[in-house]
């Protein structure tokens, strides 16, 4: 807030009556203070209520409120104690969110290096099934060649037996 009537500046918006009206007995309101405050609204000419409806000063009391801080997406503005306690659950929110995020972000990294440590694994198996593979081929392969060969063995063996009989029996 700022001292204007230390200043010695005078308001451009100044009502023609009831400018200098003495503060009132009642609430603890900004209007009643020891030193009133004049409504932001009033000074700048937009205040959309009258006096008596108005928490604040509609006369230059000397100083001149702060303009409401607006909260939230529907711009509500509050002001005072309401305003610095509002901005503090703000900034706690705030911080609050912020710590959430940090944790997210953390999460993520390990996410990803898990996702990193799949695929690492996911392609270390896929070389070993290629190999055993090309390994199963090659024992198809040799087993197909041991059995053309048993074959091979067989057919001779049952026709030496057929030539030892026929030796056998020339020679008797």
């Amino acid at each position: 807030m700022a001292d204007l009537a230390s200043h010695h500046y005078r308001p451009p918006h100044q009502p023609l009556s009831g400018s200098r009206s003495p503060p009132s007995k009642g609430p603890k309101l900004p209007k009643n203070f020891s030193t009133p405050l004049t409504c932001y609204y009033w000074y700048n000419g937009t205040c959309s209520k009258d006096a008596a409806e108005c928490i604040y000063a509609h006369h230059y009391a000397g100083l001149v409120a702060e303009p409401p801080v607006k909260i939230g997406s529907a711009g509500v503005g509050v002001a005072g104690p309401d305003a610095a306690k509002a901005v503090g659950d703000a900034l706690e929110l705030r911080k609050a969110l912020h710590e959430k995020e940090q944790k997210l972000r953390e999460r993520e990294d390990v996410v990803k290096k898990r996702e990193e440590r799949v695929k690492e694994v996911a392609g270390e198996l896929k070389e070993w099934e290629r190999r055993i593979n090309k390994d199963s081929d090659r024992v198809r392969k040799r087993e197909d060649d041991f059995l053309d060969r048993e074959t091979d063995l067989f057919e001779r063996e049952r026709d030496l037996r057929g030539r030892e009989r026929e030796f056998e029996r020339r020679m008797r």
